[in-house]
């Protein structure tokens, strides 16, 4: 009788032992995490210029494609597209830039482009992001620094 109890309840401990997290997996005793493939290092407060760095996010995982994926999940309605990186700028194409350039006005512009230099510039190497795109009210190709924004203050 007792054979039948432990037998079992051995089993689910080998079982719950053996599972391991989708989130991690061990390789020669090293834990490796997931990569998210979308990020934004900082959270910006374009109102009261404020940055926010976000913890939880290495500087390795901070790449330009990550960033960009994480602006266009933040922004669905302006789809940045990554195009090169030449020294220390990036180079992002904004495709169809109506939304960006007249629909969401001048201080949304403004935030949307502050939270693109911030972000893009977080990458190791880029001090500089170059927008192409096409002209409109408030928004036009150029080359933005991460300088634009030493002002604000950071937390």
């Amino acid at each position: 009788m007792c054979r039948c109890i432990v037998a079992p309840v051995f089993l689910i401990m080998i079982i719950i032992g053996s599972c391991k997290s989708k989130d991690k997996q061990a390789v020669n005793d090293t834990e490796i995490y997931a990569t998210p493939d979308t990020i934004l290092a900082w959270e910006i407060n374009a109102d009261s210029m404020i940055l926010t760095r976000d913890k939880n996010i290495p500087d390795s995982m901070v790449t330009i494609q990550r960033i960009i994926n994480g602006l266009n999940g933040k922004y669905p309605a302006v789809q940045a597209v990554f195009k090169k990186q030449s020294g220390d700028t990036a180079f992002v194409a904004v495709p169809d830039a109506e939304y960006l350039g007249d629909q969401i006005g001048s201080a949304g512009s403004a935030e949307w482009f502050a939270d693109a230099v911030i972000n893009l510039t977080s990458v190791s190497g880029i001090n500089y992001v170059s927008f192409q795109m096409d002209l409109y009210s408030h928004a036009s190709s150029g080359v933005i620094g991460r300088e634009n924004y030493r002002n604000w203050k950071r937390q």
